[in-house]
């Protein structure tokens, strides 16, 4: 069994589309560059991000991916709870998205 063409359509917001080959390079800001050893940019450190549920399914989707992709960690946060100082330190947060960074 193989899965959808890389050309498929993987995910609708309101009137984009966006294919699973865009959904790891164009969507989730990532290029398929090979690193330092095959003369591209480095590779970025796996950072953990907070991400806030507030910033809505496509930003949030957008910013996970990108994480995951970079063997990051993600902390998604309801909007009810408090983030705090001892959440930040706990869970190694290395970066935040409180704010929609934009798409």
């Amino acid at each position: 069994m193989s899965g959808p063409s890389d050309d498929a359509t993987a995910l609708e917001f309101s009137s984009r589309e966006i294919s699973h080959r865009q959904l790891l390079t164009d969507y989730a800001g990532l290029s398929n560059g090979s690193g330092a050893e095959g003369g591209g940019a480095p590779e970025p450190a796996a950072e953990t991000v907070l991400i806030q549920a507030a910033l809505g399914m496509p930003e949030v989707l957008r910013l996970a991916l990108g994480t995951w992709a970079t063997d990051g960690a993600v902390v998604l946060v309801h909007p009810s709870v408090e983030v705090t100082d001892s959440l930040v330190s706990s869970e190694r947060i290395t970066r935040r998205f409180d704010e929609c960074p934009g798409l």
